[in-house]
């Protein structure tokens, strides 16, 4: 058995976006051999995906096969599917951008930089009401170190309760936590994302019933489990995809131009969404494009829920009205990001697999029409008021008793007229 030495350096490790060599300075010879083990899994992964997608129908036997056994899902996919696998996230974590140093010392696999992470952990619920920036905010922490906050919308909900709990126990809450992502990229080691489960028992409160049979969700995995009884659609063309998201992009277009079942079509349409939005680093023109397939998905979506009716009685999670939401919000388009809330809920009318795919539409709905609502007009300040002019006064004269006109002035009222003032004057 070849062993590893834990102290060696990570300084032989240098990842190149088109391929992979070991430095002269690599001498360990195990570890040669563990490295070029790698680069030779991710030659017959690149190799099979490349035959797949150049012919199906001729590589069906073997191609399929290291296809099923080598090939890797797109770093959302995983990620997804961690998610649903333990039936996460209930509550967003943002920021972890900031701390991927922090998680990839939490799951101790950085040197490993073909591997895929999926490692759950709890993590300890920190409110920070002396946060500069946000009062509301609440900070992730796994093992004691920071790895992100919660969202802005969930902190403000949730702080209140973090912090009454916080106090009820006398220790911080805790809450199941996943860390997901990693694998090669073009810049080198994929980033790690944090998703929360939300558990009712971590604030003392009862833990809900659980269902044998969960909810549907996009439909994808009940329609796999039913693909060889229906002979309305299949899904074969999942085996056929390239793992790498930028080349599955025309492979994608390709079954497209040539498909007509509506489910079929459905599923191609979701998986190429994926890829633009996973491929937006890669190239500039990826979230234009991933706008226009969405604007072509809900074109179809009439056939789509008519199909999903027919065949569930219920419409599955279509994540497309979500995220388009989001991206017109973050671009400040909330007209456009209020249209695709209403045309989300409209599509789904009373017949969601979810409930919270309805309510979460119906929030975001509630919020741009916040913002769209005209401000509340200032009251008018009060005209000034003019100052009429002065009046004359009437006077009587001691003197002669005729009556006499005065411009109010300051002092004392002269007792005679004008006329009998001249008079004893002169």
């Amino acid at each position: 058995m070849l062993h590893v030495s834990p102290q060696l350096s990570r300084s032989c490790l240098k990842p190149n976006p088109d391929r992979f060599r070991v430095t002269p300075q690599c001498v360990h010879y195990p570890r040669a051999i563990r490295w070029y083990a790698l680069l030779l899994r991710r030659f017959i992964v690149e190799w099979s995906s490349d035959i797949l997608a150049a012919g199906r129908e001729a590589t069906m036997g073997i191609g399929a096969f290291v296809g099923r056994f080598l090939s890797r899902q797109p770093e959302s996919s995983q990620v997804r599917a961690a998610v649903e696998e333990h039936d996460f996230p209930d509550w967003e974590v943002v920021g972890e951008s900031h701390y991927q140093d922090h998680l990839w010392s939490i799951v101790g696999e950085k040197w490993m930089a073909d591997r895929r992470v999926r490692v759950a952990k709890p993590a300890a619920l920190i409110p920070e009401p002396e946060n500069p920036y946000d009062r509301n905010a609440v900070a992730v922490y796994v093992n004691g170190l920071i790895t992100g906050y919660l969202s802005r919308e969930d902190a403000a909900q949730h702080q209140p309760r973090i912090v009454a709990r916080q106090a009820q126990i006398g220790r911080s809450v805790e809450l199941p936590a996943l860390i997901a992502g990693g694998g090669l990229r073009e810049g080198g080691p994929g980033q790690l994302g944090v998703f929360l489960k939300h558990d009712p028992v971590a604030f003392g409160e009862a833990a809900p019933v659980k269902r044998s049979d969960p909810p549907m969700r996009t439909g994808l995995s009940d329609a796999l489990a039913t693909d060889e009884e229906d002979d309305s659609y299949a899904l074969s063309w999942l085996a056929t995809l390239p793992a790498d998201p930028v080349r599955a992009i025309p492979a994608l277009r390709a079954l497209l131009n040539d498909e007509r079942d509506v489910i079929d079509r459905h599923f191609m349409l979701s998986h190429l969404e994926d890829a633009l939005y996973t491929s937006r680093e890669a190239f500039t023109s990826a979230l234009d494009e991933y706008d226009e397939c969405c604007r072509t998905h809900d074109l179809e979506m009439e056939a789509i829920r008519a199909a999903c009716m027919r065949k569930w009685l219920k419409v599955p999670w279509l994540d497309t009205y979500r995220q388009m939401c989001i991206r017109q919000a973050k671009a400040k388009r909330f007209d456009e990001a209020l249209r695709w809330a209403e045309r989300g809920l409209m599509v789904y009318g009373l017949d969601a697999a979810r409930v919270e795919a309805v309510t979460d539409l119906m929030t975001r709905a509630a919020a741009y029409r916040a913002r769209l609502a005209p401000a509340p007009k200032r009251a008018a300040r009060p005209a000034a008021v003019v100052a009429s002019p002065p009046q004359p006064e009437l006077l009587t004269c001691v003197a002669c008793g005729e009556g006499f006109e005065r411009m109010p002035a300051r002092g004392r009222k002269p007792t005679k007229c004008p006329k009998c003032r001249t008079g004893a004057d002169a």
